[in-house]
């Protein structure tokens, strides 16, 4: 058993201020917790970056990470302290951590992930071998954290391509070549030792120690460059120079003032489209990077909503003022699993809270770093949904669906509630077929009578004259 190194952080510092110093190897023990070892058996974590445009041309270099994780081979122990010990539960994290009352303090942290350790708890216990674990840390959980901490692969292949320039190297001589890396990230692991069958009986321990990254960028050595012109001759004139071309800036971008939210069907057939606006000025060519990544949610960040890169564009012909439209992916998130608890007709509004991210380079220049433009929220919620069909003796409409369109629309050809009539407006009388000719119509008033006169008595019909013989 290696001898213990006590190294407690106070705890009145904020969580912010853990990753604000460097951290090589700390350790934190206390009543219960005798030791903690965190081991590195593996080689460091490696990410590839590499050029995928067809087009050679250094203006269309597309830079791709082909990796979307961080895998650390990690394994560890705990060692109890006392009689009668029990160990709880193990992390590793990405990240320095401290020990809170009985507990662990892992806010300066950006991932955390259960592992299984070797565990020493005194007395006849047996200690069985436990293999070493994959920790894997998800890039888009990690690139937007505090500098000491985040890993951008990115953002540290374009720090290295600034000091190559100004030592006095060219920008295409840069990409050309293989380039490596070498960063140093703090892992630690934590654990906790407790009285059996004593849940109040229980502390903690921690610790940490800085595992390596390597960031590989596969050179490609067809890229070519065209030369720059920076000045024209005016006319005719050779001593006359006109002044050069104005270089392009990306000023500012930020979102639609009015965010479509979403409410009605849970899982939308279509995914909501968010417009965002952008200002650019200059004579010449431009390439903008635009991202947008979740930032600050209540549910595990999903990551990059959204990201497009290699916009070229020019002002001079495109106008200062332009636009881009996206889809923002409700669709595809809320048919995970792990977020369908937002699949809920509970008459809730859920927050997705937006970071909007650009940079840009101008076709003579040097990519700028990642900047936050703007912030939004969008927001979804679910309501139930009417189903209208035709037939099976209902009349038309049997009831809600909460996979329906929004509402009011109805499916087929019926409404929802039948259309009123006018009021006021009596039905219109059927039209009477005309009666043959010769027959009186009936007299719908009868003509009153005089007063005091009797009917018309029919006269006889005369008799014959009897003649005589």
């Amino acid at each position: 058993m290696k001898t213990i190194k006590s190294l407690l952080v106070n705890a009145s510092l904020a969580a912010a201020s853990l990753v604000c110093v460097q951290v090589h190897a700390t350790q934190g023990s206390s009543q219960y917790v005798e030791n903690v070892d965190i081991n590195f058996p593996g080689m460091a974590a490696v990410i590839n970056i590499k050029n995928t445009s067809a087009n050679k041309s250094l203006s269309a270099l597309s830079l791709n990470v082909q990796e979307n994780k961080l895998d650390f081979e990690v394994d560890g122990a705990i060692y109890c302290n006392g009689s009668n010990m029990e160990a709880l539960g193990s992390l590793v994290h990405f990240g320095p951590v401290q020990i809170s009352g009985a507990g662990i303090n892992d806010t300066g942290t950006l991932h955390s992930s259960s592992i299984a350790i070797a565990e020493y708890v005194g007395g006849n216990a047996p200690v069985e071998y436990t293999p070493a674990s994959t920790f894997s840390v998800p890039l888009n959980k990690v690139k937007n954290g505090h500098p000491v901490l985040r890993v951008d692969p990115l953002e540290e292949l374009n720090k290295k391509l600034q000091a190559h320039l100004q030592g006095g190297g060219k920008e295409i001589d840069f990409y050309k070549h293989d380039q490596e890396i070498v960063l140093q990230r703090p892992l630690s692991l934590s654990a906790a030792c407790r009285k059996q069958n004593n849940p109040s009986k229980v502390s903690s321990g921690f610790e940490t120690k800085n595992h390596t990254i390597q960031i590989k960028y596969k050179g490609d050595p067809a890229l070519t460059q065209a030369p720059v012109l920076k000045a024209q001759l005016q006319g005719n004139m050779p001593n006359q120079v006109q002044a050069g071309d104005q270089p392009f800036i990306l000023h500012d971008a930020e979102f639609m003032a009015n965010i479509p939210h979403h409410i009605g069907q849970c899982v939308p057939d279509q995914n909501p489209m968010i417009r965002v606006n952008y200002h650019m000025s200059g004579d010449e060519m431009g390439e903008m990077d635009f991202r947008i990544n979740s930032f600050s949610n209540q549910y595990a960040d999903y990551g990059v909503y959204y990201e497009n890169l290699g916009v070229l564009k020019n002002p001079k012909n495109a106008g200062n003022h332009s636009h881009f439209d996206f889809e923002f992916p409700l669709k595809e998130m809320l048919s995970q699993q792990k977020y369908s608890w937002m699949v809920t007709l509970n008459n809730k509004t859920y927050n997705h809270n937006m970071v909007l991210q650009m940079r840009y380079k101008p076709a003579s220049g040097q990519l700028t770093e990642w900047k936050d433009m703007d912030t939004a929220i969008f927001k979804h919620r679910c309501v139930p949904q009417l189903n209208g069909q035709l037939g099976g003796g209902q009349g038309g409409i049997q009831g809600y669906d909460n996979n329906g369109p929004t509402p009011p629309a109805i499916n087929g050809t019926i409404q929802a509630k039948p259309m009123p009539k006018p009021l006021g407006k009596a039905a219109p009388a059927p039209k009477s077929t005309p009666k043959p000719m010769g027959i009186r119509a009936p007299i719908l008033e009868p003509t009153p009578k005089p007063m005091g006169v009797r009917a018309p008595v029919e006269e006889p019909n005369p008799k014959p004259v009897r003649q005589q013989p």
